[in-house]
């Protein structure tokens, strides 16, 4: 469908609407123009006419004359304190004639017929016209919260988002009970309300039952992910937030920047406190979604498709293997039976990792996890694996000889560990290599030991990785601590990076299976 002008759709407002100051927080401070991403919605409906034949939904055009470029992208949390006030180019569409019925907003919404059953007019009608007092009187708990944050909140942000096309796609995510806590987790540490774009964490929420706890709700605002770690939020220095607590309600930006630390709070104010009963406060929130979303528009786009999703839970593989990251940690769990070489004693085989991740314990090269990790948990009738490790880091990627080399060198060095202690690894891949930023003994890890085990193992056909080649087992079909290193030298030869004659000396003599540790180390390609 081509752009079409607000003018030519809209109820002209520039006579009408009221121009704000921006240099106060005020509960109203609208929004501007167009852009393109989506996501659907379900709203209960004010009751209505029947839209005729030959209504046509115009929200697409409306929400392109809403959401438009903006002119200054923010960098900082208070570049959002203007932003957030922005004057609306239009009005908004409702259903049921709300500018009579509420006089205080009348300047920023109309009743027209071509758009009295548009999604957006419903929606807006709907959130103006629901009786929250009821629900917020009702609110005994946490999870009672939901329904009136999801309504405002979350289903202004599914609508916004979909009318700005496939590129963009919101996901969010709700507080759960850390399941199978032990002493190698410290709590659920998630916020109550997380919300993503492209796999980017744009918003948090803390909620709370009772309007007396609002404090409380701030200051896990500042607890819980407050630290804004490149590896989840790339170069952006703010993290978009609200506080909840019974009807009491306000947006804050959290700073990211090294000053912030020496600052009172790292929490900058966006709004004043609006009152969740108020259908005129509601108002103003949809006012700031709306900006909120331009904003995300404009941010996301810069950051980079290698963002990893702090606080999302992503299912990895065909295993059923689920992988959360935290702040610091990241907990991967298995169903028990799809864990690689379970026997009848599974018991045994959580002995053997438990040691051999125990062996890697403050070893370079090795990936490290908490203590006492892994454990098992039972969990709707099912026995589940669970690994905390704290490691963290990227991916890698290599792109020439010289990071072949560093990453080698690395490997060797975490292998030796496990070779002394009787373990190997057996599944030396790309995918199990991380580079990490906060280590001073080296650069990059292995990770991801649970295809691993003790020396001279014995394999048959059908038990054999797909990464192995004929020349990875013995000629009696046991893996060895030379095995590890002939899946080094079969990873660096397909990597088609290592074009030296010293390198390729190395990697013969790895696949070769005549040279051990202590020689590859210092081989001359090392060193």
């Amino acid at each position: 469908m081509p752009y079409l002008s607000s003018t030519l759709y809209l109820t002209p407002c520039d006579a009408n609407v009221t121009c704000l100051p921006a240099h106060d927080i005020h509960p109203f401070a609208p929004l501007l123009c167009p852009s393109s991403p989506p996501l659907t919605l379900l709203l209960a409906e004010p009751p209505m006419k029947k839209r005729c034949l030959k209504q046509s939904d115009r929200t697409w055009e409306i929400c392109q004359s809403l959401l438009g470029n903006l002119t200054r992208v923010p960098i900082l949390a208070e570049d959002l304190i203007d932003i957030l006030q922005l004057e609306l180019p239009c009005k908004l569409p409702v259903s049921c004639g709300e500018e009579e019925e509420i006089p205080a907003i009348a300047s920023y919404i109309y009743t027209d017929e071509r758009d009295l059953q548009s999604k957006l007019a419903m929606h807006i009608s709907s959130i103006l016209s629901v009786d929250y007092t009821r629900y917020i009187g009702d609110i005994v708990s946490e999870d009672m919260m939901h329904y009136p944050i999801d309504t405002l909140v979350l289903n202004t942000f599914r609508l916004l988002f979909d009318q700005t096309g496939p590129g963009n796609k919101i996901e969010f995510s709700r507080n759960t009970a850390d399941v199978g806590q032990t002493t190698t987790t410290v709590g659920t540490c998630r916020p109550d309300f997380l919300l993503y774009v492209q796999n980017l964490l744009v918003l948090k929420g803390e909620e709370k039952a009772k309007a007396s706890d609002f404090d409380e709700a701030l200051d896990d605002l500042s607890k819980k992910f407050s630290t804004l770690d490149p590896l989840f939020f790339g170069d952006m220095k703010f993290l978009l937030c609200y506080a909840a607590a019974g009807s009491v309600f306000r947006f804050f930006a959290i700073d990211g920047t090294p000053e912030a630390q020496s600052k009172p709070s790292i929490l900058v104010p966006l709004t004043p406190r609006l009152d969740l009963k108020s259908p005129v406060d509601r108002f103003a929130i949809v006012l700031k979604l709306i900006n909120i979303t331009r904003v995300l528009l404009a941010v996301t786009p810069k950051l980079g498709v290698d963002i990893i999703p702090l606080g999302k839970t992503l299912a990895m593989g065909q295993k059923a293997t689920m992988i959360t990251y935290y702040p610091n940690m990241i907990i991967k769990e298995i169903p028990i039976e799809n864990l690689p070489y379970i026997n009848t004693d599974w018991k045994d085989r959580i002995k053997t990792l438990k040691e051999m991740y125990k062996c890697a314990n403050g070893k370079p090269g090795l990936v490290q996890v908490a203590d006492g990790s892994p454990v098992t948990y039972f969990f709707h009738g099912r026995r589940t694996y669970k690994l905390v490790m704290k490691t963290r880091g990227r991916r890698i990627s290599l792109v020439n000889e010289a990071e072949c080399q560093a990453m080698t060198k690395d490997l060797l060095i975490g292998l030796k560990a496990l070779h002394r202690g009787g373990f190997v690894h057996r599944d030396i891949r790309m995918p199990n290599i991380l580079k990490v930023f906060d280590r001073d003994d080296c650069n990059y890890v292995l990770i991801d030991f649970e295809h691993g085990g003790t020396t001279k193992a014995h394999f048959t056909n059908n038990m054999l990785l797909t990464s192995w080649d004929k020349g990875t087992l013995t000629r009696n079909g046991d893996y060895t601590t030379t095995s590890d290193l002939y899946q080094v030298g079969k990873l660096l030869k397909e990597s088609n990076l290592v074009t030296s004659a010293n390198g390729k000396d190395f990697i013969a003599q790895l696949q070769s299976k005549h040279m051990f540790m202590p020689a590859a180390l210092n081989h001359s390609w090392l060193t």
